[in-house]
């Protein structure tokens, strides 16, 4: 991954978690109730495609160059978040 997540996130981690969790949904053209943050997003039918175009999303509102593949490392919504906010080492998704 590009870039260092340690200087910390530019918004609070619930509000990212908030804009992952409605960016899953809209992509899996559901309401957010119904992305389970805890599961894996292809669980729910989000596709490799979907999945680069989310981590698009989030680089955009982190101001931050990721990998594109950041969500085989970490394929829940909680995962992601954690990581993004320091708590996790790669492929420690708890997901």
């Amino acid at each position: 991954m590009t870039g260092d997540l340690r200087a910390g996130l530019p918004i609070p981690a619930d509000e990212l978690r908030t804009f992952v969790l409605a960016r899953a949904a809209a992509l899996l053209d559901v309401p957010p109730q119904q992305v389970p943050a805890d599961r894996p997003l292809a669980d729910h039918g989000l596709d490799s495609i979907s999945a680069v175009a989310l981590v698009a999303e989030v680089e955009d509102l982190l101001h931050r160059e990721l990998d594109s593949d950041l969500l085989w490392e970490y394929p829940t919504v909680d995962g992601l978040v954690a990581y993004l906010a320091g708590a996790h080492e790669p492929g420690t998704d708890a997901g």
